[in-house]
């Protein structure tokens, strides 16, 4: 369940890079370099944690792999929403 928030946060990045649009609520967007910014700072957290895991053998070797990884998640959506809300707007039509 874990790494299928993982893979639905790595979407959402990959898409935000290509797009250039991230959808914060339904009423507020943000979009071009703001939007990119925030998809890859979101993805640090994430990322460093793989790293980890990788150099210490795998997830299946570090104690409380899963509880490590959901923090990295937790912690990724709220980079994304703390860089990308102050540059948030209505959506364009």
């Amino acid at each position: 369940m874990i790494f299928g928030g993982i893979a639905g946060l790595l979407i959402a990045v990959v898409y935000t890079l290509v797009t250039g649009k991230l959808k914060l609520t339904k009423d507020r967007v943000t979009y071009g370099m703001p939007a990119r910014s925030a998809a890859l700072l979101g993805l640090a957290p994430v990322m460093l944690l793989c790293a980890w895991a990788v150099r210490t053998g795998g997830i299946m070797n570090m104690p409380n792999g899963a509880v490590y990884f959901l923090g990295a998640l937790v912690l990724s959506v709220i980079v994304i929403y703390a860089v990308a809300w102050p540059f948030g707007e209505p959506p364009r039509t």
